[in-house]
Formats: C-alpha cells, structure tokens, sequence
C-alpha cells in the first residue's frame, strides 16, 4: 500500500513515462525537509542507456515541478531499475513468475481495518464461513425429522442432496479448499514473534482475480494479498563464477 504522496507522483509521472517511450517501475522516497529525496525507476523493452537516463530526467523534472510535491528542495535522481527490480504492478509481479523475490507486507490492522478492508474479504469471509455450517445443519435435521423426504434441497448452497453424509463430506472439502487457497492470505502466517511481514522465494503464481500472489516459501505455498504489498522486489544474483570464466 502506498502513502498517498506516493500514488500522487505515480500517477502523475506513469503517463508522461508512457508518453516518451518509457515503462514507470517504482519511486521511493527518502530524506526529510531540505534533504527530501525522490528516486525514479524507469525501464525500456530494450533497457536504459546513460543518454535515455539523461533524456528522461528532463521530463521527470518538468512533471515533478508541475506537480510540486515537495515544501522545500529536494534531491532527484533517475535510475534503472537493476537486478533486485522492484515489483509494484501486477504485471511486474506476473514477469517475474520463477524468480526469488522478497515480498513485504502491511500490518493486517494497518491493512484491513474495519474502516478499510482492502481484500475485500478479511472479516465478512470470516463470518460466511461460520454461517454456512450452520444452515447446512439446519438442513440436516430436517431431512432426519422427515425421513421419506429424500430430495430436501440443502439451503446452504441450493443444491438437492440424498443424504446428510454427502453434504457433510462436501462441506469438509469446501472447507478444505478454503483453506488452502486463502488462510495466509485472509490470516496471515504467524510467527514466533507475532505477524509475520517478510517472505522470500520463489514467486509461483499470481491470481489478479483474487488478488493473491502465490510464493513458495521453505517448499510451502504461500498466498499473499496484493492489497497488503508494502514493497517487493526481485532478489538478483550475480554468478560471479561465470564472470571469471568469461
């Protein structure tokens, strides 16, 4: 989640970025007061040369003026994006499928209050879970109350059954799935220490529909909500064995 001078900038640079030829990666900000710093990514299909790293911090500098995010002076500097490339965008996140990435989140409390439930799940997909099993017992005593009624329709899901057992073992799979599929992204993994904020490995999947970026972390699959990304980016690794080779 970005503070919303952040999402400001972005947004005001983005298209210029797009108008000249360039793809905005990620800012960052730095410094206080008179030693504000405001650090820009930029990166080309064909990647960045120190000439277009000169041609774009002309235009940077006329969005940032215009813009004026800044009280006082402030520090500029444009740059590529190098190999630990920030991840910001879905997108970035889908080109880097396969690679190490480290990911860091948001307080569940920051990010999902109840004024703000940006998942939008958290909570209210909490409360569903609990209602379902209810109804589905519901359903249960009447099919036993009434034992000629053979068809009685499952009010939890609207769908005929012909017994207790066939919905109770649906019920326990339903639950199962949800359970793999969004109890780190809905929770959050715990630690010894409490929340836990940071992961490293190997990017998998990413569900833009769910919002959810899958990683695998000590061999185990991760869902992370997209809405509670604090920062992330690629772990680059130089092989400096190859270098000496070449």
């Amino acid at each position: 989640m970005k503070n919303s001078k952040i999402t400001t900038i972005i947004d005001a640079l983005e298209g210029v970025a797009a108008d000249n030829g360039y793809e905005l990666v990620d800012i960052e900000l730095g410094g206080s007061g008179r030693h504000a710093m405001l650090r820009v990514y930029l990166d080309r299909s064909q990647g960045l040369t120190l000439d277009d790293i000169a041609d774009a911090n002309s235009w940077v500098s006329a969005a940032i003026e215009q813009l004026d995010p800044f009280k006082g002076s402030y520090t500029l500097e444009v740059s590529s994006p190098g190999i630990d490339r920030p991840l910001r965008t879905i997108e970035h996140f889908r080109r880097a499928q396969g690679q190490e990435v480290q990911v860091m989140l948001e307080p569940f409390a920051a990010a999902d209050g109840p004024k703000a439930d940006k998942d939008g799940a958290g909570r209210k997909a909490t409360k569903a879970r609990k209602s379902k099993p209810k109804a589905r017992k519901a359903a249960v005593s009447r099919r036993a109350d009434n034992p000629d009624d053979s068809r009685a329709v499952d009010k939890a899901d609207g769908v005929s059954r012909d017994d207790s057992t066939t919905t109770a073992d649906r019920a326990h799979k339903a639950k199962a799935e949800r359970a793999d599929n969004l109890d780190s992204a809905l929770s959050c993994e715990q630690s010894a220490g409490g929340e836990r904020l940071k992961y490293t490995g190997t990017l998998l999947d990413v569900d833009a529909s769910n919002g959810l970026v899958q990683i695998e972390v000590d061999g185990r699959p991760i869902a992370l909500p997209y809405s509670r990304i604090k920062k992330a980016h690629i772990r680059g690794r130089v092989d400096f064995d190859s270098r000496k080779e070449a």
